[in-house]
Parts: structure tokens; sequence; C-alpha cells
């Protein structure tokens, strides 16, 4: 993918890439401290077409800070740019056109338009095949239309994460580190993971490592906030247990205490009724217990009573009367006599039974009115006692705290299981976390046997030795995390430790890159904005040599911004000077039309 065009339907430089060398020069006059000096636009340009390559307005970038949706106008004080649209078109690897629209009223919408061929001057398309867009929704068409063979390997990853080493710019620390670039988005584990499979490793094994590493950090936090949120540790389990089992057997008693308290407790009017009741029925079984007591007397004494005859005295007083007592009549009273007897005796029995009866059914109404007796006077103790009310409340506090401790602690020992949990589960994941750093270490031993690693490498030594006229590698190594780390070196001196040397070394990474892929679908451009500054002269002659065989060589579309002042200078001091092909754009500040949007602000 290579740029084409970048304009605007207002005050702008439009703008027109070659396919190789392209440069923007700032011929800057005015005091570094003069206001006129500000806002000249080279370094914009490259953050407009960030803009237009989808960048999302967020973090220090947000609409509130963005230039274009912020800016406003000193006199008016309303916004600088009101009504502004900017469109880029950009040449597919499919050799096919793209042109992008995005506005700054709404810059969270995009337009794309798909054409054959280049649109003609800066005209602006009627129509569009994706219109006012969801930034979300055109980046995912945008990375389709790339079709880049890295991210169809890596489908996690979209071209935004692989942007940020096409477009470097000092104002954003990105020359501060070869392979780490603060505008990346993710933390270590993927700018890591990304640049690894980058350099052509199987990126697998680094992020297996840091997912592990990740899912140990997330239980032992897990570990941690249940510690010291429920202020336990996990050898406290019999403890705690043991809180439960006591305090669960408090809170059964509390309950028996204040289930009786309740039942005392009913509304009075209703324990005058029972009272009343409980006296209906004492009365009916004293009158019982009387009739029992009379009935029991009389068999008492029948049994007392035996049967008598004298069956002499009665032949005597027939004697006395002088009257004839038969024999036949003697026989008869005989046999009543023994009748009698033996009904006695017979009754006897009945008697003795039913007086059993009576006594143990005497026995049953005495117990049953001690019972009532006892109860008529536990309802009277509640009728006169107003302190029972207290008493109960007293209780179910009580059995409220009681409650809340076994809560308590019942949570902590499911905070404890939890805790085991987690570390049963640490335990396994560092079995894990142990295979993955061998595998690591496997892979970072024998660098040798990746042959897009050696290319990338071999590819920047050659770099920037042409640059910097110093043998430079980049290396990768283990720290002592156990993770990745990349690296590299100038030769055996210093150099690649200061500002300028470094920035060099930036540039050489992102030749490098472009270098091996550029036999693939991958970016074709890359755009360092203010490359010349502060370089060594002999520096500024080689890289500018080596650009132009570069662009040729790997066909690169190359874009830099360079201040007037730092041109490359001759053996007689005099300025080199790029073609009139190769400067796409020149800017100044003699007045407002030598500026990017030909205004200040």
């Amino acid at each position: 993918m290579k740029l084409s065009k970048l304009y605007s339907n207002k005050a702008f430089h439009n703008t027109e890439f070659n396919l190789g060398l392209n440069v923007i020069i700032a011929d800057v006059k005015a005091k570094e401290n003069d206001k006129s000096s500000h806002s000249i636009g080279k370094t914009k340009f490259i953050k407009i077409l960030d803009f237009l390559l989808l960048k999302k307005l967020s973090g220090v970038d947000t609409p509130s800070k963005y230039f274009l949706t912020s800016t406003k106008d000193i006199e008016t004080n309303v916004l600088k740019f009101n009504g502004y649209e900017f469109y880029l078109e950009i040449i597919l690897n499919s050799n096919q056109y793209l042109t992008i629209k995005r506005t700054v009223a709404d810059s969270s919408r995009v337009s794309l338009k798909l054409s054959a061929s280049s649109i003609s001057d800066f005209e602006i398309p009627n129509s569009w095949d994706f219109e006012n867009i969801t930034i979300d929704a055109a980046k995912e068409k945008l990375n389709e239309y790339l079709n880049f063979d890295y991210i169809k390997a890596n489908p996690e990853l979209d071209y935004r994460d692989l942007i940020s080493y096409s477009l470097r710019v000092p104002d954003d620390g990105d020359y501060a580190d070869l392979f780490k670039l603060s505008k990346f988005k993710g933390g270590e584990s993927k700018w890591k993971t990304f640049m690894f499979s980058l350099l052509g490793f199987d990126s697998s094994s680094v992020a297996d490592k840091y997912k592990i590493e990740d899912e140990i950090k997330q239980k032992n936090r897990v570990i941690s906030e249940q510690e010291e949120g429920f202020n336990i540790k996990s050898n406290q389990k019999d403890e705690v247990e043991g809180f439960i089992q006591v305090l669960t057997k408090a809170k059964r008693d509390k309950i028996q205490e204040l289930d009786g308290l309740n039942f005392y407790n009913q509304d009075n009017k209703v324990i005058v009724e029972l009272v009343d009741e409980i006296e209906t029925k004492i009365g009916e079984l004293n009158k019982h217990s009387y009739n029992l007591l009379f009935e029991i007397k009389k068999i008492t004494e029948s049994l007392k009573s035996d049967f008598s005859f004298d069956f002499e005295l009665i032949k005597e007083v027939f004697g006395e009367v002088q009257l004839h007592f038969p024999d036949q009549l003697a026989k008869s009273y005989e046999d009543l006599i023994e009748f009698n007897k033996q009904i006695t005796v017979e009754r006897r029995d009945l008697l003795k039974e039913t007086l059993l009866k009576k006594t143990e059914k005497l026995r049953d109404v005495k117990l049953s009115l001690l019972s009532l007796n006892k109860e008529k006077e536990k309802f009277r103790e509640v009728i006169q006692d107003n302190s029972i009310i207290k008493k109960l409340k007293e209780y179910q506090n009580e059995l409220i705290g009681l409650e809340h401790e076994i809560t308590r602690h019942e949570a902590q020992l499911d905070s404890i299981r939890i805790i085991e949990s987690k570390k049963s589960e640490i335990d396994g994941l560092s079995d894990e976390l142990r295979v993955a750093v061998q595998k690591l270490s496997a892979i970072i031993d024998n660098t040798s046997s990746n042959p897009k690693y050696i290319r990338v490498r071999n590819y920047f030594s050659e770099f920037a030795q042409a640059i910097l006229n110093y043998p430079a590698i980049i290396s990768i190594s283990k720290n002592s995390n156990n993770n990745v780390e990349y690296g590299y070196r100038v030769g055996e001196t210093k150099k690649g430790d200061g500002n300028t040397y470094r920035k060099m070394l930036c540039v050489a990474f992102d030749l490098a890159i472009l270098a091996e892929y550029s036999s693939e679908s991958y970016f074709k451009f890359v755009y360092h904005d203010d490359v010349f500054s502060n370089q060594e002269n002999k520096i500024r002659i080689r890289f500018l040599k080596l650009i132009r065989e570069y662009c040729t060589k790997y066909n690169i579309q190359y874009i830099l911004s360079i201040i007037k002042d730092d041109l490359p200078r001759d053996e007689n001091d005099e300025p080199i000077m790029f073609t009139k092909e190769e400067i796409i754009m020149e800017l100044h500040d003699k007045d407002d039309c030598g500026k990017l949007f030909k205004t200040s602000f």
C-alpha cells in the first residue's frame, strides 16, 4: 500500500505523492520563540495523514485536545477547522485506488470509495461505496482492502498495529526506541508478542507465557482480595469451622428460648380468653374429681361389708311363734344363702376392678388439674409481667448477633475455599508456565534457525552501516523475568545511546522491516518526520544516498520532512537540493500562503 493524494475541501496544501522518494521542505526564518514560526504545518501534515488512516481520537488526542477538533480562531473564538473535510487516496497492493473521507465536524464517521484508477486532480467523489459508516466499521473494511499477508497470519491484529512503524514523529517520542512505540495500543505483552511475530518467530510462545502469567496474577489478586477483605488466611479453615459449630449451637438454644418468649408474648386479650377456658376446664375436672372420689368411697365401703344370713336365728323365731318350719323350706333357705354368697364374691371382684379404674381415672384428672393450674399461673404471670417485651427484644438482638457472626464466619469459610481453589489452579498454571518458558528459551537459544529474523537483522546492519558507518545489530534475549527482550548495539561504541544515532537506528529498523516484507502484501511506504535534524552532515549525505537506492531496489515509497537549514551540504558547503520531482511540498513562514492551511493559528 502506498499513498497517492491528500487533499481538503478548504484552504490546504493539497498533495500528490511520488511512488519513490517524497520530500516536504520547510523554510523557517523566524526565531524559535517567535510565534510566527509556529504551526507552519510540517508535523501536522503527518498527523492529518494518520487521522485519515483512521486513528481514533482518544487519550492525549481526544477531540477536545486534537488540533483539528479543538483549535479556535483567536479573534472569533470559533473552531478553526469547522467545515473541513479531508480526503486520502491510497494505492492498494491490488493496484486499485481507495479514497478515504473524514470530516472534522463528525470525526467518528468515515466514507470509502474504491476505484480502478486515480481521481483526476483533487476531485471529490460524487458517490461512495460506504458512506458515513462508523470508524470501527471503516477500519474493518480498510483491513479487508489492504489484505496484508501478515494480518492474515495474525488475525488478532489489524493494520493500525503496524502503522506506527511507518509514521514516526519526534513530537510523539517515536524515535525513543527502535521496537517499542508509546502510541502502540496495548501493554507490554501485546507489543512484545507482535514484535516477535513481525521478526518471524512463533509468537504463541510469548503470548502463552504472558497469558499464563496474567492468569496467575489475577488469581493471586483474588487471593489477596479475599485475605484482605475477609481478614483471613487459608490455614485458619478448622478454626473458622469451629466457630461456626459453636455459634450454630448457641443459635439453636437461643431460638428455643425465643420461641418460648414469643408464645408468652401473645396478645393479652387472647391470653385472658385462654385463662378463662383453662378455668372452665379446671372446674369441670374438679367436679369430675369430686364424683370419682364419692364413687370410690362408696365402692370402698361396699367392699368392707360382708354378706350375713343367720339361719338358726330364723328357726328360733319360728319356734317362738310356734310355727312349724318345714324341711323343704329349710332346704330353700340354704340354697338362697349359698346363692347370695356366690353373688357377693362376684360383686366384690367387680367392685375391685371398678375401684381400680376409678382410681386411675382420678389420678389422670389430678395430673390434668396440676398441668392446667400451672399453665394458668404462667399466663397470669404474662398478663402481670410487663418486662417480657424487653426480654423478647434482648433475645432477638442476641439472635441477630449470632446470625451475623455465623454469616461472617461462613463468608470467611467460603473465602478460604476460594483461596484454596485459586492456589490449586496456580499450582497447575505454574507447571504450564515452566513449559512456556522452556519453549520460549528454546526459540531464543536458536534464533539462527529463523530465516526471516536473520534477513531483518542483516538488512538492519546493512542500512545502519550505510548511514552511520558503524556496524550495528539487533538482538533478542531473555530478561530476569524470562520475558523476551529486544536490544540493539552499534559496534563497540556508546553512540547508540545518543538521540541522534538512535533516531537513525529507528529509521534503519523501519527500512529493514519494509525490505523484508517488500515481496508480500504489506505497507509499501514509510514517513519519517524531521529525520535530518541535529545529524552530522556526513550522516545526512550517506542517508540521502541510501534512501534513493532503497526506494528503487525495494519499491518503497519514502516520505521525509526537513527544515531547509538541515539539508545536507557538499564539499563546498552548498546545500544538496532534492530534485523538483522529489519535493512534494514546500512550506515557509514568510506569510500565511506558505503554511499548511494557508493561515495562521
